[in-house]
Protein backbone atom coordinates (compact mmCIF):
# COMPACT_ATOMS: atom_id res chain seq x y z
CA UNK A 1 0.00 0.00 0.00
CA UNK A 2 1.03 3.58 -0.75
CA UNK A 3 -0.02 7.11 1.44
CA UNK A 4 -2.59 8.54 1.13
CA UNK A 5 -1.96 11.50 -0.51
CA UNK A 6 -0.26 9.35 -3.42
CA UNK A 7 -2.94 7.32 -3.71
CA UNK A 8 -5.04 10.56 -3.59
CA UNK A 9 -2.95 11.42 -6.98
CA UNK A 10 -3.65 8.47 -8.80
CA UNK A 11 -7.04 8.07 -7.95
CA UNK A 12 -7.67 11.67 -9.00
CA UNK A 13 -6.01 11.64 -12.43
CA UNK A 14 -7.93 8.11 -12.87
CA UNK A 15 -10.95 10.07 -12.05
CA UNK A 16 -10.37 13.32 -14.12
CA UNK A 17 -9.79 10.89 -17.35
CA UNK A 18 -12.78 8.89 -16.57
CA UNK A 19 -14.78 12.48 -16.18
CA UNK A 20 -13.27 13.50 -19.61
CA UNK A 21 -14.44 10.26 -21.31
CA UNK A 22 -17.81 10.36 -19.50
CA UNK A 23 -18.35 13.96 -19.11
CA UNK A 24 -18.31 15.28 -23.28
CA UNK A 25 -21.08 13.37 -23.83
CA UNK A 26 -20.45 13.23 -27.14
CA UNK A 27 -19.13 9.89 -27.51
CA UNK A 28 -22.76 8.33 -26.27
CA UNK A 29 -24.82 10.40 -28.32
CA UNK A 30 -23.08 9.57 -31.42
CA UNK A 31 -22.12 5.80 -31.01
CA UNK A 32 -23.97 3.98 -33.91
CA UNK A 33 -26.23 0.96 -33.26
CA UNK A 34 -23.45 -0.97 -35.22
CA UNK A 35 -21.38 -1.03 -32.17
CA UNK A 36 -23.91 -1.92 -29.33
CA UNK A 37 -26.92 -4.17 -28.86
CA UNK A 38 -30.15 -2.45 -28.00
CA UNK A 39 -29.64 -1.88 -24.31
CA UNK A 40 -26.28 -0.69 -24.81
CA UNK A 41 -27.53 1.72 -27.22
CA UNK A 42 -30.08 3.26 -25.38
CA UNK A 43 -28.16 3.21 -22.29
CA UNK A 44 -25.14 4.64 -23.30
CA UNK A 45 -27.25 7.46 -25.30
CA UNK A 46 -29.23 8.39 -22.27
CA UNK A 47 -25.63 8.68 -20.38
CA UNK A 48 -24.53 11.09 -22.69
CA UNK A 49 -27.70 13.25 -22.45
CA UNK A 50 -27.51 12.71 -18.35
CA UNK A 51 -23.90 14.34 -18.57
CA UNK A 52 -23.82 16.34 -21.31
CA UNK A 53 -25.00 19.86 -19.64
CA UNK A 54 -22.94 18.98 -16.35
CA UNK A 55 -19.72 21.15 -17.86
CA UNK A 56 -17.72 23.77 -16.81
CA UNK A 57 -19.13 26.89 -17.78
CA UNK A 58 -16.25 29.11 -18.88
CA UNK A 59 -15.82 32.59 -17.09
CA UNK A 60 -15.18 34.79 -19.76
CA UNK A 61 -15.70 37.98 -17.00
CA UNK A 62 -12.60 37.03 -14.76
CA UNK A 63 -10.77 36.14 -17.59
CA UNK A 64 -10.75 39.37 -19.03
CA UNK A 65 -10.07 40.52 -15.88
CA UNK A 66 -6.93 38.43 -14.92
CA UNK A 67 -5.33 39.42 -18.69
CA UNK A 68 -6.00 43.12 -17.52
CA UNK A 69 -4.62 42.44 -13.63
CA UNK A 70 -1.15 41.10 -15.22
CA UNK A 71 -0.90 44.64 -17.54
CA UNK A 72 -2.47 47.16 -15.75
CA UNK A 73 -1.67 48.36 -11.50
CA UNK A 74 -4.80 47.98 -9.51
CA UNK A 75 -5.91 48.75 -5.81
CA UNK A 76 -8.46 46.36 -4.02
CA UNK A 77 -10.50 47.44 -0.64
CA UNK A 78 -12.26 45.06 0.86
CA UNK A 79 -14.62 44.48 4.46
CA UNK A 80 -15.99 41.56 5.91
CA UNK A 81 -17.27 40.21 9.13
CA UNK A 82 -18.15 37.07 11.27
CA UNK A 83 -21.18 37.52 13.52
CA UNK A 84 -20.39 35.99 16.85
CA UNK A 85 -24.47 35.54 17.38
CA UNK A 86 -27.56 35.13 15.84
CA UNK A 87 -29.73 37.82 16.17
CA UNK A 88 -29.23 41.50 14.61
CA UNK A 89 -27.93 43.01 17.53
CA UNK A 90 -24.94 40.54 18.14
CA UNK A 91 -21.58 41.59 17.46
CA UNK A 92 -18.85 40.66 15.27
CA UNK A 93 -15.43 40.52 14.10
CA UNK A 94 -14.98 42.46 11.08
CA UNK A 95 -12.07 42.39 8.80
CA UNK A 96 -10.77 45.21 6.29
CA UNK A 97 -8.28 44.88 3.20
CA UNK A 98 -6.85 47.35 1.93
CA UNK A 99 -4.19 45.84 -1.08
CA UNK A 100 -2.30 47.66 -3.80
CA UNK A 101 -0.80 45.24 -6.58
CA UNK A 102 1.67 45.29 -9.72
CA UNK A 103 1.51 42.04 -11.35
CA UNK A 104 3.58 43.12 -14.36
CA UNK A 105 6.73 44.51 -11.99
CA UNK A 106 5.77 41.24 -9.55
CA UNK A 107 5.45 43.61 -6.43
CA UNK A 108 2.36 43.55 -4.23
CA UNK A 109 1.30 44.83 -0.55
CA UNK A 110 -1.59 44.32 1.09
CA UNK A 111 -2.80 45.16 5.11
CA UNK A 112 -5.54 43.46 6.65
CA UNK A 113 -7.08 44.33 10.08
CA UNK A 114 -9.28 42.52 12.43
CA UNK A 115 -11.25 44.49 14.97
CA UNK A 116 -13.80 43.97 17.28
CA UNK A 117 -17.54 45.54 16.77
CA UNK A 118 -20.54 46.17 18.54
CA UNK A 119 -23.25 48.27 16.03
CA UNK A 120 -25.82 48.24 18.96
CA UNK A 121 -23.33 50.21 21.58
CA UNK A 122 -21.64 51.95 18.25
CA UNK A 123 -17.97 50.30 19.49
CA UNK A 124 -15.28 49.28 17.84
CA UNK A 125 -12.00 47.81 18.66
CA UNK A 126 -8.50 46.65 16.70
CA UNK A 127 -8.09 43.58 17.36
CA UNK A 128 -5.01 42.50 15.15
CA UNK A 129 -3.31 44.11 12.21
CA UNK A 130 -0.99 41.81 9.42
CA UNK A 131 0.93 42.82 6.83
CA UNK A 132 1.75 40.67 3.25
CA UNK A 133 4.12 41.63 0.57
CA UNK A 134 5.92 40.42 -2.86
CA UNK A 135 8.84 41.92 -4.20
CA UNK A 136 9.68 39.50 -7.24
CA UNK A 137 9.64 36.06 -5.85
CA UNK A 138 9.09 36.79 -1.99
CA UNK A 139 6.36 36.33 -0.75
CA UNK A 140 6.77 37.35 3.44
CA UNK A 141 4.34 38.61 6.17
CA UNK A 142 4.50 40.66 9.17
CA UNK A 143 2.87 41.87 12.29
CA UNK A 144 4.12 43.97 14.54
CA UNK A 145 2.65 42.03 17.30
CA UNK A 146 4.61 39.07 16.68
CA UNK A 147 7.80 40.32 14.91
CA UNK A 148 8.84 43.55 13.40
CA UNK A 149 10.63 42.48 10.54
CA UNK A 150 8.85 40.61 7.74
CA UNK A 151 9.20 36.74 7.55
CA UNK A 152 9.29 36.00 3.85
CA UNK A 153 9.56 32.86 1.29
CA UNK A 154 11.02 32.63 -1.96
CA UNK A 155 9.15 30.86 -4.43
CA UNK A 156 11.39 28.35 -5.19
CA UNK A 157 13.07 25.35 -3.65
CA UNK A 158 10.24 24.42 -1.18
CA UNK A 159 11.07 20.96 -1.42
CA UNK A 160 14.52 21.92 0.55
CA UNK A 161 13.05 24.33 2.42
CA UNK A 162 10.12 21.91 3.64
CA UNK A 163 12.94 19.30 4.80
CA UNK A 164 14.23 22.20 7.03
CA UNK A 165 11.15 22.54 8.26
CA UNK A 166 10.34 18.87 9.61
CA UNK A 167 8.51 17.65 6.19
CA UNK A 168 10.67 14.36 5.00
CA UNK A 169 7.92 13.45 2.73
CA UNK A 170 8.11 15.95 -0.18
CA UNK A 171 7.40 13.98 -2.68
CA UNK A 172 3.90 15.80 -3.56
CA UNK A 173 5.32 19.15 -1.93
CA UNK A 174 6.23 21.38 -5.77
CA UNK A 175 9.15 23.04 -6.10
CA UNK A 176 7.55 26.38 -6.59
CA UNK A 177 3.48 27.43 -6.24
CA UNK A 178 2.00 28.54 -9.02
CA UNK A 179 -1.40 30.47 -9.45
CA UNK A 180 -4.18 28.45 -10.84
CA UNK A 181 -6.10 29.50 -14.20
CA UNK A 182 -9.31 27.60 -13.86
CA UNK A 183 -10.28 28.22 -16.99
CA UNK A 184 -6.90 26.88 -18.31
CA UNK A 185 -7.09 24.27 -16.25
CA UNK A 186 -10.54 22.98 -17.45
CA UNK A 187 -10.15 24.27 -21.02
CA UNK A 188 -10.27 21.37 -23.96
CA UNK A 189 -10.36 22.81 -27.48
CA UNK A 190 -13.02 20.32 -30.07
CA UNK A 191 -10.12 18.18 -31.28
CA UNK A 192 -8.45 17.47 -27.93
CA UNK A 193 -12.53 16.22 -27.10
CA UNK A 194 -12.99 14.25 -30.33
CA UNK A 195 -9.41 12.50 -30.10
CA UNK A 196 -9.93 11.18 -26.15
CA UNK A 197 -13.69 10.30 -27.36
CA UNK A 198 -12.29 8.26 -30.35
CA UNK A 199 -9.14 6.96 -28.25
CA UNK A 200 -10.98 5.84 -25.02
CA UNK A 201 -14.61 5.29 -26.12
CA UNK A 202 -13.40 2.22 -27.76
CA UNK A 203 -11.88 0.88 -24.45
CA UNK A 204 -15.29 1.55 -22.32
CA UNK A 205 -17.29 -0.28 -24.95
CA UNK A 206 -15.32 -3.28 -25.44
CA UNK A 207 -15.11 -3.69 -21.79
CA UNK A 208 -18.82 -4.17 -21.44
CA UNK A 209 -20.82 -6.90 -23.04
CA UNK A 210 -24.68 -7.02 -23.72
CA UNK A 211 -25.28 -8.70 -20.12
CA UNK A 212 -23.87 -5.76 -18.04
CA UNK A 213 -26.87 -3.50 -19.46
CA UNK A 214 -30.78 -4.34 -18.95
CA UNK A 215 -33.95 -1.89 -19.22
CA UNK A 216 -37.33 -2.13 -16.79
CA UNK A 217 -40.30 -0.15 -17.51
CA UNK A 218 -42.85 1.27 -15.76
CA UNK A 219 -40.30 2.75 -12.93
CA UNK A 220 -41.38 5.59 -10.84
CA UNK A 221 -39.16 8.17 -9.46
CA UNK A 222 -39.72 11.41 -7.55
CA UNK A 223 -37.80 14.51 -8.43
CA UNK A 224 -38.84 17.71 -6.62
CA UNK A 225 -42.10 16.13 -5.36
CA UNK A 226 -42.91 14.94 -8.60
CA UNK A 227 -43.57 11.49 -9.01
CA UNK A 228 -42.67 10.53 -12.84
CA UNK A 229 -43.17 7.11 -14.63
CA UNK A 230 -39.96 6.50 -16.26
CA UNK A 231 -38.27 3.77 -18.30
CA UNK A 232 -34.76 2.59 -16.91
CA UNK A 233 -31.55 1.87 -18.21
CA UNK A 234 -28.86 0.05 -16.30
CA UNK A 235 -25.41 -0.91 -16.48
CA UNK A 236 -24.21 -3.27 -13.84
CA UNK A 237 -19.96 -3.76 -13.35
CA UNK A 238 -18.22 -6.41 -11.18
CA UNK A 239 -15.89 -4.98 -9.08
CA UNK A 240 -13.11 -6.84 -11.17
CA UNK A 241 -14.88 -5.05 -14.45
CA UNK A 242 -14.38 -1.36 -13.08
CA UNK A 243 -10.99 -2.19 -12.12
CA UNK A 244 -10.12 -4.04 -15.23
CA UNK A 245 -11.72 -0.77 -17.06
CA UNK A 246 -9.52 1.55 -15.59
CA UNK A 247 -6.28 -0.97 -16.07
CA UNK A 248 -6.91 -1.27 -20.10
CA UNK A 249 -7.54 3.05 -20.08
CA UNK A 250 -4.08 2.94 -18.42
CA UNK A 251 -2.72 0.55 -21.17
CA UNK A 252 -3.88 2.51 -23.98
CA UNK A 253 -2.97 5.95 -22.17
CA UNK A 254 0.88 5.09 -22.16
CA UNK A 255 1.09 5.08 -25.92
CA UNK A 256 -1.11 8.23 -26.73
CA UNK A 257 1.35 10.96 -26.63
CA UNK A 258 -1.59 13.40 -27.28
CA UNK A 259 -3.19 12.83 -24.39
CA UNK A 260 -0.17 12.26 -22.27
CA UNK A 261 0.90 16.44 -23.46
CA UNK A 262 -2.64 17.14 -22.48
CA UNK A 263 -2.41 15.80 -18.94
CA UNK A 264 1.58 17.21 -18.36
CA UNK A 265 0.60 20.41 -19.14
CA UNK A 266 -2.27 20.12 -16.86
CA UNK A 267 -0.20 19.22 -14.05
CA UNK A 268 2.18 22.21 -14.84
CA UNK A 269 -0.78 24.39 -14.11
CA UNK A 270 -1.31 22.57 -10.83
CA UNK A 271 2.34 22.27 -9.89
CA UNK A 272 2.72 18.44 -9.83
CA UNK A 273 6.62 17.16 -9.93
CA UNK A 274 8.22 15.55 -13.37
CA UNK A 275 6.72 12.43 -12.58
CA UNK A 276 3.21 13.91 -13.79
CA UNK A 277 4.98 17.13 -16.27
CA UNK A 278 7.86 15.00 -18.07
CA UNK A 279 6.50 12.64 -20.93
CA UNK A 280 9.06 9.81 -19.78
CA UNK A 281 8.11 9.69 -16.38
CA UNK A 282 4.49 10.14 -16.67
CA UNK A 283 4.73 7.24 -18.24
CA UNK A 284 6.51 5.20 -15.66
CA UNK A 285 4.44 6.27 -13.66
CA UNK A 286 1.04 4.72 -15.14
CA UNK A 287 3.07 1.75 -15.56
CA UNK A 288 3.23 2.36 -11.22
CA UNK A 289 -0.35 3.11 -11.17
CA UNK A 290 -1.36 -0.15 -13.17
CA UNK A 291 0.90 -2.72 -10.89
CA UNK A 292 -0.43 -1.58 -8.14
CA UNK A 293 -4.09 -1.57 -9.14
CA UNK A 294 -3.61 -5.21 -9.98
CA UNK A 295 -1.65 -6.48 -7.13
CA UNK A 296 -2.95 -4.19 -4.17
CA UNK A 297 -6.86 -3.21 -2.96
CA UNK A 298 -7.25 0.60 -4.97
CA UNK A 299 -10.52 -0.34 -5.54
CA UNK A 300 -12.50 -1.56 -2.92
CA UNK A 301 -14.09 -5.08 -3.84
CA UNK A 302 -17.82 -3.66 -4.69
CA UNK A 303 -20.00 -4.09 -7.51
CA UNK A 304 -21.23 -0.50 -9.58
CA UNK A 305 -24.31 -0.05 -10.64
CA UNK A 306 -25.29 3.10 -13.30
CA UNK A 307 -29.15 3.69 -13.45
CA UNK A 308 -30.71 5.97 -15.90
CA UNK A 309 -34.46 7.45 -15.58
CA UNK A 310 -35.59 8.62 -18.88
CA UNK A 311 -39.53 9.94 -19.84
CA UNK A 312 -40.23 10.73 -23.13
CA UNK A 313 -37.18 10.86 -24.64
CA UNK A 314 -35.84 12.70 -21.97
CA UNK A 315 -33.68 12.10 -18.56
CA UNK A 316 -35.05 12.67 -15.33
CA UNK A 317 -32.66 11.44 -13.28
CA UNK A 318 -29.95 9.09 -12.36
CA UNK A 319 -27.99 7.12 -9.90
CA UNK A 320 -24.75 6.02 -9.29
CA UNK A 321 -24.81 2.98 -6.87
CA UNK A 322 -21.42 1.37 -4.71
CA UNK A 323 -22.32 -1.68 -3.25
CA UNK A 324 -23.17 -1.55 0.42
CA UNK A 325 -21.47 1.71 0.10
CA UNK A 326 -23.01 4.69 -1.42
CA UNK A 327 -25.63 5.63 -3.90
CA UNK A 328 -25.13 8.92 -5.42
CA UNK A 329 -28.31 10.64 -7.55
CA UNK A 330 -28.30 13.57 -10.03
CA UNK A 331 -29.25 15.67 -12.39
CA UNK A 332 -28.90 18.92 -14.03
CA UNK A 333 -31.72 21.70 -14.51
CA UNK A 334 -31.77 25.08 -16.57
CA UNK A 335 -33.62 27.33 -14.60
CA UNK A 336 -35.07 31.24 -14.85
CA UNK A 337 -32.18 33.64 -13.93
CA UNK A 338 -29.98 30.72 -13.05
CA UNK A 339 -28.05 29.18 -16.21
CA UNK A 340 -27.08 25.46 -14.21
CA UNK A 341 -28.60 23.86 -11.75
CA UNK A 342 -26.38 20.72 -10.36
CA UNK A 343 -27.87 18.36 -8.04
CA UNK A 344 -26.47 15.65 -6.32
CA UNK A 345 -28.11 13.71 -3.24
CA UNK A 346 -25.18 11.46 -1.69
CA UNK A 347 -27.14 8.44 0.53
CA UNK A 348 -25.20 6.43 2.97
CA UNK A 349 -25.76 2.12 2.52
CA UNK A 350 -23.16 1.44 4.84
CA UNK A 351 -24.75 1.18 7.80
CA UNK A 352 -22.89 3.93 9.51
CA UNK A 353 -23.54 6.69 11.46
CA UNK A 354 -21.92 9.13 9.48
CA UNK A 355 -24.57 10.49 7.81
CA UNK A 356 -27.80 9.40 5.90
CA UNK A 357 -28.53 11.66 3.17
CA UNK A 358 -26.74 14.34 1.90
CA UNK A 359 -27.93 16.87 -0.84
CA UNK A 360 -26.00 19.05 -2.91
CA UNK A 361 -27.29 21.77 -4.76
CA UNK A 362 -25.01 24.01 -7.63
CA UNK A 363 -26.18 27.24 -9.05
CA UNK A 364 -24.03 28.95 -11.16
CA UNK A 365 -24.74 31.64 -14.33
CA UNK A 366 -21.64 33.33 -16.35
CA UNK A 367 -21.91 36.33 -18.45
CA UNK A 368 -19.51 38.90 -19.99
CA UNK A 369 -20.54 41.04 -16.24
CA UNK A 370 -21.80 38.54 -13.87
CA UNK A 371 -20.50 35.61 -12.66
CA UNK A 372 -22.06 33.88 -9.89
CA UNK A 373 -22.11 30.53 -8.11
CA UNK A 374 -24.31 29.21 -5.23
CA UNK A 375 -23.57 26.04 -3.12
CA UNK A 376 -25.80 24.76 -0.76
CA UNK A 377 -25.24 21.57 1.36
CA UNK A 378 -27.72 19.67 3.86
CA UNK A 379 -26.62 17.14 6.08
CA UNK A 380 -29.31 14.94 6.93
CA UNK A 381 -32.15 17.83 7.47
CA UNK A 382 -29.76 18.83 10.38
CA UNK A 383 -27.14 20.92 9.15
CA UNK A 384 -26.88 22.93 6.54
CA UNK A 385 -23.86 24.82 4.64
CA UNK A 386 -23.80 27.88 2.13
CA UNK A 387 -21.73 29.61 0.41
CA UNK A 388 -22.07 32.49 -2.84
CA UNK A 389 -19.60 34.18 -4.67
CA UNK A 390 -20.67 37.13 -7.20
CA UNK A 391 -18.37 39.22 -9.67
CA UNK A 392 -20.38 42.56 -11.07
CA UNK A 393 -18.75 44.09 -13.49
CA UNK A 394 -16.32 44.14 -16.77
CA UNK A 395 -12.95 44.79 -16.94
CA UNK A 396 -13.31 47.56 -19.53
CA UNK A 397 -15.18 49.32 -17.01
CA UNK A 398 -11.93 49.11 -14.80
CA UNK A 399 -14.20 48.45 -11.66
CA UNK A 400 -14.96 44.96 -10.35
CA UNK A 401 -17.46 44.31 -7.46
CA UNK A 402 -17.38 41.12 -5.51
CA UNK A 403 -19.39 39.46 -3.12
CA UNK A 404 -18.83 36.79 -0.82
CA UNK A 405 -20.87 34.69 1.57
CA UNK A 406 -20.79 31.40 3.47
CA UNK A 407 -23.48 30.84 6.34
CA UNK A 408 -23.18 27.49 8.52
CA UNK A 409 -26.72 26.70 10.80
CA UNK A 410 -27.43 23.18 12.70
CA UNK A 411 -30.23 22.67 15.76
CA UNK A 412 -27.98 24.72 18.19
CA UNK A 413 -25.74 26.88 16.19
CA UNK A 414 -25.44 29.92 13.08
CA UNK A 415 -22.44 31.31 11.64
CA UNK A 416 -22.06 33.50 8.61
CA UNK A 417 -19.10 35.54 6.99
CA UNK A 418 -19.44 38.20 4.80
CA UNK A 419 -16.97 39.44 2.28
CA UNK A 420 -17.22 42.47 0.22
CA UNK A 421 -14.75 44.03 -2.11
CA UNK A 422 -14.21 46.15 -4.97
CA UNK A 423 -11.56 45.95 -7.39
CA UNK A 424 -10.39 49.29 -9.27
CA UNK A 425 -7.55 49.82 -11.70
CA UNK A 426 -5.22 52.83 -12.11
CA UNK A 427 -2.79 54.63 -9.54
CA UNK A 428 -1.47 52.66 -6.93
CA UNK A 429 -0.10 53.30 -3.51
CA UNK A 430 3.93 53.26 -3.28
CA UNK A 431 4.94 49.29 -2.00
CA UNK A 432 7.50 48.53 0.02
CA UNK A 433 10.54 46.63 -1.55
CA UNK A 434 11.61 43.25 0.54
CA UNK A 435 15.15 42.88 0.79
CA UNK A 436 17.57 41.58 3.91
CA UNK A 437 17.28 44.51 5.54
CA UNK A 438 13.55 44.08 6.09
CA UNK A 439 12.69 40.73 5.59
CA UNK A 440 14.31 37.31 6.80
CA UNK A 441 13.71 34.83 4.01
CA UNK A 442 13.51 31.35 5.57
CA UNK A 443 15.06 29.48 2.60
CA UNK A 444 18.54 31.12 3.44
CA UNK A 445 18.41 29.96 6.84
CA UNK A 446 19.76 26.47 8.08
CA UNK A 447 17.03 23.50 9.64
CA UNK A 448 19.32 24.84 13.37
CA UNK A 449 18.48 28.77 12.91
CA UNK A 450 15.53 28.28 11.41
CA UNK A 451 14.15 26.12 14.35
CA UNK A 452 16.17 28.71 16.84
CA UNK A 453 15.62 32.09 16.06
CA UNK A 454 12.16 31.59 13.81
CA UNK A 455 10.15 28.69 14.11
CA UNK A 456 10.51 28.51 18.16
CA UNK A 457 10.40 32.13 19.26
CA UNK A 458 7.83 32.80 16.60
CA UNK A 459 5.67 29.77 17.05
CA UNK A 460 5.44 30.95 20.99
CA UNK A 461 4.56 34.64 20.35
CA UNK A 462 2.34 33.51 18.21
CA UNK A 463 0.28 31.57 20.87
CA UNK A 464 0.40 34.12 23.42
CA UNK A 465 -0.80 36.88 21.01
CA UNK A 466 -4.02 34.33 20.35
CA UNK A 467 -4.64 33.92 23.78
CA UNK A 468 -4.68 37.70 24.88
CA UNK A 469 -7.27 37.96 21.70
CA UNK A 470 -9.32 35.25 22.55
CA UNK A 471 -9.80 36.40 26.23
CA UNK A 472 -10.09 39.88 25.29
CA UNK A 473 -13.53 38.87 22.84
CA UNK A 474 -14.55 37.31 25.74
CA UNK A 475 -14.34 39.88 27.92
CA UNK A 476 -15.38 42.24 25.35
CA UNK A 477 -18.88 39.97 25.30
CA UNK A 478 -19.02 39.33 29.08
CA UNK A 479 -18.79 43.36 29.31
CA UNK A 480 -21.90 43.84 26.77
CA UNK A 481 -24.25 41.06 27.98
CA UNK A 482 -23.92 42.68 31.73
CA UNK A 483 -24.28 46.11 30.21
CA UNK A 484 -27.42 44.98 28.68
CA UNK A 485 -28.68 42.77 31.73
CA UNK A 486 -28.36 45.73 33.47
CA UNK A 487 -30.45 48.33 31.08
CA UNK A 488 -33.36 45.67 31.28
CA UNK A 489 -33.21 45.73 34.86
CA UNK A 490 -33.38 49.60 34.53
CA UNK A 491 -35.85 49.95 32.17
CA UNK A 492 -38.13 47.46 34.03
CA UNK A 493 -37.50 49.35 37.39
CA UNK A 494 -38.32 52.13 35.61
CA UNK A 495 -41.41 50.20 34.61
CA UNK A 496 -42.85 49.72 38.07
CA UNK A 497 -42.17 52.98 38.99
CA UNK A 498 -44.30 54.66 36.51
Amino acid sequence: MYSGKKKGIIIAIIIILLLIVLGVGGFFVYATTDLFKSEQTLFLKYLGKSLEKIEYLENTQMEEVSKLQEKETYKVEGKGAISLGEDENSSELSLSINSNIDKSDTKAHTKATLNYRNDKYDYEEKLFEVEYAQTDNIHALKSDEIVTAYLGVENENLKVLAQKLGIYDTSYIPDSLKFININELLKLSNEEKSHIIQTYGNVLTQSTAKENYSKQSEVNVVKEGTTYVTTSYRLDLSAQQTKQIVIDMLEVLKEDSRTLNIIATKAKEIGLDENYTEINRLTTTIDNMISKIKSSNVFPEKSLSIVIYVKDGEVITTDIIIQNSVKINFYNNITEGKNENVHLTIENLSGTDEFDIITIDIYSVMTSSKSAIELLINIDDEKNIEFYIENNGQASDGTIATLIEAIYSDSENTFGIKYEQEMVFGEIDDIIKLSNSNCAILNNYTTEQLETYIITPVSERIQTVFTEKELRVVELEIYFAAYDANSEIQNNNNSEIL
